[in-house]
């Protein structure tokens, strides 16, 4: 079936990717993205995620989201679908964000868990009353 007909689902998006991934300019930048995946996922597994300590582990778990979120980006770029492959980079860059103020400081995580149960206590009292 066409893309006509099926759009990004059809066979042609196929064609696509590998053109786009085998062709300037865009080969390089794949080639480096890839080069990314696989230093990342060599981290990944040689990591050991600690329980108990939340700094360390909440950076652990932004690290793997993040990592996701730059593989989802790879699928819908390779295959056209640059307007939701830019939200999920908004998404890479607010966990990039994320994972620098957790590593700076070591008090961040107790801090956004505090303000959560604050929050949480307000909207127990607003209902309430």
């Amino acid at each position: 079936m066409s893309f006509e007909k099926q759009g990004f689902l059809s066979p042609e998006i196929e064609r696509y990717r590998s053109y786009v991934r085998d062709h300037q300019p865009s080969k390089d930048w794949f080639e480096l993205a890839d080069e990314i995946n696989r230093l990342s996922l060599e981290l990944l597994q040689a990591h050991q995620t600690p329980l108990d300590d939340p700094q360390r582990f909440t950076f652990s778990g932004l690290f793997v989201r993040a990592h996701q979120s730059f593989q989802a980006s790879l699928i819908l770029i390779e295959r056209g679908l640059i307007g939701d492959a830019r939200a999920v980079l908004r998404s890479i860059a607010e966990s990039a964000i994320a994972l620098h103020a957790v590593a700076s400081d070591a008090q961040f995580v107790d801090r956004i868990v505090g303000a959560h149960h604050h929050n949480q206590r307000k909207l127990a009292t607003v209902l309430l009353d």
